[in-house]
């Protein structure tokens, strides 16, 4: 009789096994998530197993003749992509780096770049990293499982899946192809999503509107409450009055402008700022909110933000939409909506890029919530925002993201809110973008 650990070890084993054989909970199977068409180009990481092959006696050498073995380039067969490899190490481990070429260089950031860790106390391999896309927190982590392996899987900084058992030892996934590691966890893994590349033609109206809007942004002035009316006049949001001085927007002002852009080629008129302040006490709020909605309006940018899709959508259909919520972004896979309030703002990269995958040639206004004010502190949506997501030619992904008229880095704008959350409403433009001329 074995026992008590090892007892719990045969159990986790014999579990994970079993969990190999369904499609755990946060997964999601691609036919059920991105269009039918998607073929092999989505599912595409550059293979380097021939030179990790060809280091396998230094990887598994001593530890002083692994630590000392030369940096080199290897030529591949058939003008293949080239190889560097090269030897790092801290005071804990020794790490083994086959970096792909591109662009006449080897950048550490860099899909199908592999990574293997082994242990300078021990001398053991104690892990594998694998690079999924030309980005840093898109990766996989293979570790050891006694005789099997276990893979985590992160995309976009948000780890998506984790435990994954691999059949095999650590000492022999190391050298086994990536599409090998793909075959295996098929059933648990939804890879479509994990490494769809897009296509540069499905960014649709996306690239010309971002232009037409970095043309007009060095003109832009910034104003508190300020926006444009239906007469394409500068007034307060609060009470209509004309600016007077410098013209100007905030937030939501801002974002209207964007969207007057769409609707004026469709409905030959701008949208009216009442109409995009009207409240939907019927669909969000509470008990304790509705003490402070004249005072506070703690849910402002989320009122103003559905508005202007359901605006737009009555624009293009010529029909009367009446559920407000019908563009929240609410369902993706990995990810848990909170009901009026989003998504945590550390998880807007993931969210975009799962959720534009899934309707290409999307643009979102996003609300961002969080504690404001003292007496009493509240959650409240207390900034807007407007995302572009494109994915280039490379099959790589790109958020750009335009806020009270100017335009912002994605890590920045995150590093802004961090702690915060974010509520998306997405919004399919097409046809003319003509904003408002600018005073």
């Amino acid at each position: 009789m074995p026992g008590n650990g090892q007892w719990r070890k045969r159990c986790r084993l014999i579990l994970a096994a079993v969990s190999m054989c369904i499609l755990w909970p946060h997964g999601l199977r691609a036919e059920n998530f991105f269009h039918t068409d998607l073929d092999s180009h989505s599912l595409h990481l550059p293979e380097n197993q021939d030179v990790r092959l060809l280091y396998r006696t230094v990887i598994l050498s001593s530890l002083y003749k692994a630590k000392n073995e030369k940096q080199a380039v290897v030529q591949r067969e058939d003008d293949e992509v080239r190889v560097q490899f090269r030897v790092v190490a801290n005071e804990e481990f020794l790490y083994f780096l086959f970096l792909n070429e591109k662009a006449d260089e080897f950048p550490m950031i860099g899909t199908g770049n592999v990574s293997v860790k082994r242990s300078l106390i021990d001398g053991a391999i104690a892990g594998m990293t694998v690079m999924i896309r030309d980005n840093s927190g898109c990766f996989l982590r293979i570790f050891p499982y006694g005789k099997r392996s276990l893979l985590d899987v992160y995309l976009f900084d948000v780890r998506i899946c984790h435990d994954i058992v691999l059949p095999h030892p650590i000492d022999t996934v190391i050298f086994e192809p990536l599409s090998s590691i793909i075959s295996y966890t098929r059933p648990v893994i939804d890879w479509y999503t994990v490494l769809y590349g897009g296509y540069e033609h499905e960014n649709g109206n996306i690239p010309a509107m971002v232009e037409t809007i970095r043309d007009r942004l060095p003109v832009m002035n910034d104003r508190d409450d300020g926006a444009m009316n239906e007469r394409g006049e500068y007034v307060f949001i609060h009470d209509g009055r004309l600016q007077e001085g410098e013209n100007g927007f905030n937030c939501s002002g801002f974002v209207k402008w964007i969207v007057d852009g769409l609707c004026f080629p469709l409905s030959g008129s701008y949208l009216s700022v009442e109409r995009l302040k009207i409240k939907h006490l019927e669909v969000r709020g509470n008990s304790w909110s509705d003490w402070y909605e004249d005072s506070r309006d703690p849910y402002f940018g989320l009122d103003w933000s559905r508005n202007c899709a359901v605006a737009y959508d009555e624009a293009r259909s010529g029909k009367t939409q009446s559920n407000p919520e019908t563009f929240d972004v609410r369902s993706v896979p990995y990810l848990t909506y909170i009901e009026d309030v989003g998504y945590p703002v550390s998880e807007l990269e993931l969210l975009l890029f799962l959720d534009a995958a899934r309707y290409p040639g999307s643009m979102y206004i996003g609300s961002i919530n969080r504690e404001y004010g003292k007496e009493p502190p509240l959650h409240q949506h207390v900034h807007l925002a407007v995302f572009f997501p494109v994915f280039q030619a490379d099959g790589s992904f790109h958020i750009i993201v335009m806020e009270r008229n100017h335009e912002t880095e994605l890590e920045t704008f995150r590093q802004d809110h961090i702690g915060e959350y974010i509520h998306c409403i997405r919004l399919n433009p097409s046809g003319d973008f003509s904003p408002p001329l600018l005073q």
